[in-house]
């Protein structure tokens, strides 16, 4: 399917479902909206964007495993506040060709350094919930990698792409995201750098 005709498709279905605004007309039917069903794939993210990302890298002939890469780093660039290059990854991989699960386990560690003699030093009788004591060293980035040069049919280079475009030419800011951004503008704006990247022109 070409993107113009999935942008048809879009269009389409907006429009069907403004049209018949409220419950499915169907009797006996239980459910707000019928279950979406595919046969060849499906992506599944809390935003639109990253989830085109990962169909168009499965219609390019992509396996799941790529799709989940390409939607993810799309998600830090569209969803910062959600979703991190600089935090943690956990997958669940099932091969369909031997039949064994894999597990990997990207949990980022606390750096050196901040050891809990070092957090009581400086005040501290719990981990904070915020700020540089509360970052660990990141994994997602490495997981990514794993995973790609393990299971992925694709260059870490062709699936980045869609987020680095994101990244240069920007996006359209749906609501859910810009009000929890919004709700991070005070945290933000203690940091210059933050504010910098995050707040720009106030």
């Amino acid at each position: 399917m070409t993107i113009q005709a999935l942008r048809l498709a879009l269009i389409l279905s907006l429009v069907a479902s403004t049209a018949l605004a409220g419950d499915r007309p169907a009797k006996g039917a239980t459910l707000g909206r019928s279950p979406v069903l595919a046969t060849h794939g499906m992506v599944a993210t809390s935003q639109p964007l990253a989830a085109a990302a990962g169909l168009r890298v499965l219609q390019e002939g992509g396996n799941a495993i790529d799709a989940a890469i390409a939607t993810a780093a799309v998600l830090n660039v569209v969803e910062p506040m959600m979703c991190g290059i600089g935090g943690d990854l956990f997958a669940l991989v099932y091969h369909a060709e031997s039949q064994k699960l894999y597990g990997l386990n990207g949990t980022g560690r606390a750096g050196s350094l901040a050891t809990a003699e070092k957090m009581r030093q400086d005040g501290y009788e719990r981990m904070p919930g915020s700020g540089i004591y509360a970052v660990t060293v990141p994994g997602a980035l490495d997981g990514w990698e794993q995973l790609r040069s393990r299971f992925g049919s694709k260059s870490l280079a062709e699936l980045l792409e869609p987020a680095i475009g994101y990244a240069e030419n920007g996006f359209p800011v749906s609501q859910i995201i810009a009000t929890d951004w919004k709700a991070a503008e005070e945290k933000l704006a203690r940091h210059p750098a933050a504010a910098a990247n995050y707040l720009i022109g106030g």
